[in-house]
C-alpha cells in the first residue's frame, strides 16, 4: 500500500489492534446493567466502566516484550534464578505508566503468566518475588493472576521459558 495524503500505511500491529477493537465495540454492552457498560474511547480500549462520585475505573494490559529473553539469557550465562525478578518489574511499569499518561493512577493489577513448565520451584518463586517487588514499589495489589504451563508453545531461550 502506497502511503499517500489519501492513504494511510497501517503495520500489521495496529491492524490487529483494530481488529480486536471491533470486538470490544461490538462487546461492551453485552453486560445487562448498563451502569456497568463502558463509555469512554480512547484508542484501542475502552474506559470508564463506572462512574461513581466522579471516580471511573479503567483497565489497561500490557505485556513485558523482550524482558523474558533478556532474563533467559542472563539466567543461562550466569546461572543466578534471581534474573527472573525483573520482568515483573518493566510489565507492572508499563501498566502502571500508561495509566499515569491518562492522568489516571492503578489501585491494581493482574498476572497472566505463561511457562514451559513450573516444576522448577526457585524460578517460580523468582517470578513470584519479582511480582511482589513490582507491587511495593508501584504501591498497587496484585488482584488475580494464571498461570499457565504450555510447554513447547512458550518459546524462549535456555531452560526456564516465559511469557
Amino acid at each position: 500500500m502506497e502511503n499517500t495524503p489519501s492513504t494511510v500505511k497501517v503495520d500489521s500491529k495496529a491492524e490487529a489492534g483494530l481488529t480486536f477493537f471491533g470486538v470490544i465495540e461490538e462487546s461492551r454492552t453485552f453486560f445487562p446493567d448498563e451502569r456497568f457498560h463502558p463509555t469512554e474511547r480512547k484508542s484501542v480500549n475502552l474506559e470508564g466502566l463506572i462512574d461513581a462520585h466522579g471516580y471511573s475505573i479503567s483497565s489497561k494490559a500490557d505485556g513485558t516484550g523482550t524482558k523474558p529473553e533478556t532474563a533467559e539469557r542472563l539466567f543461562d550465562a550466569t546461572g543466578n534464578i534471581d534474573w527472573f525478578e525483573g520482568p515483573a518489574h518493566d510489565v507492572t511499569a508499563m501498566n502502571v505508566d500508561d495509566n499515569a499518561r491518562d492522568g489516571k493512577f492503578t489501585l491494581a493489577v493482574v498476572n497472566s503468566l505463561d511457562v514451559n513448565s513450573a516444576e522448577n520451584k526457585p524460578f517460580v518463586a523468582a517470578l513470584a518475588r519479582g511480582q511482589l517487588a513490582a507491587c511495593k514499589k508501584a504501591r498497587v495489589a496484585l488482584l488475580n493472576g494464571e498461570t499457565a504451563e504450555l510447554g513447547a508453545r512458550t518459546p524462549g531461550y535456555g531452560k526456564h521459558h516465559l511469557n
